[in-house]
C-alpha cells in the first residue's frame, strides 16, 4: 500500500506505468485538505497510468486534491476509485480513463476533458451513498463498457450531468431495482 500524507503539496512524476502488485491501495490523505498531489510525466505519450496488475485494490482520495497540472492523459485502474468527503479529484483537460467503480462523497472537477468509462465488468457510480441522491458532473463522457451486459449502474435518484458531449461506444446506463430512476443530462451532442 502507498499513502501520500502530510500537510504540504506533493509532486509525483510518473515516467513508466505505476502498477502495484496484488490488492494494492493508493491513498491520498493529506492532513491539510487544501494540499495537492500533482501527477505529471515526461513520457512522449503523455499518459499517466496508475493501477494494479489485475484491477483490484483501491485508489482513494480521502483528503486533499489530486490534479494533473500538465493535462496529461491519465488512467486510474484500481478495483475502485473513491473520493472521500474532504477529497477532490481534478481531472486533466485530456482523457481520464476509469475502468472501475466510482464512489464519491467528495468533489470531482471535470475541467474540459473527457472521462472514459471502459470497464470489462459492470461498473457502479455511487454519489453520496445509496440513500442520498447526488450529482456528478462531467465535461465529456464516453461509455465503452465491454462486459457481457455493458452496464454502468447508477443509484436511485442520482444525476449524471454532462456539460458537453456524451458518447456510447459500447454498453448502457442502468438503474438497478424496480421503480428506481436516475437522470442523465447532456448539454451537447449524444452519440451512440
Amino acid at each position: 500500500d502507498l499513502v501520500m500524507n502530510g500537510a504540504g503539496n506533493s509532486n509525483i512524476i510518473i515516467d513508466a506505468p505505476f502498477k502495484m502488485a496484488g490488492n494494492g491501495t493508493f491513498t491520498v490523505n493529506k492532513s491539510n485538505p487544501a494540499s495537492t498531489v500533482s501527477f505529471s510525466t515526461n513520457l512522449l505519450s503523455n499518459d499517466i497510468i496508475l493501477s494494479t496488475a489485475a484491477l483490484n485494490g483501491s485508489y482513494n482520495v480521502t483528503s486533499g486534491t489530486v490534479q494533473f497540472p500538465d493535462n496529461d492523459a491519465a488512467t486510474i485502474g484500481y478495483g475502485a476509485l473513491t473520493i472521500g468527503a474532504a477529497g477532490t479529484l481534478s481531472a486533466p483537460n485530456n482523457i481520464l480513463t476509469i475502468p472501475t467503480d466510482i464512489t464519491t462523497i467528495g468533489t470531482f472537477i471535470p475541467n474540459t476533458g473527457t472521462v472514459l468509462l471502459n470497464g470489462t465488468a459492470a461498473q457502479v457510480i455511487s454519489i453520496n451513498g445509496a440513500l442520498t441522491p447526488g450529482t456528478l458532473n462531467f465535461y465529456n463522457l464516453t461509455l465503452n463498457n465491454t462486459s457481457a451486459n455493458g452496464n454502468i449502474n447508477l443509484e436511485n435518484l442520482d444525476i449524471i450531468n454532462v456539460a458537453n458531449n456524451f458518447s456510447v461506444t459500447d454498453g448502457r446506463i442502468n438503474v438497478p431495482g424496480g421503480g428506481n430512476t436516475a437522470t442523465l443530462q447532456v448539454g451537447g451532442n449524444l452519440t451512440t
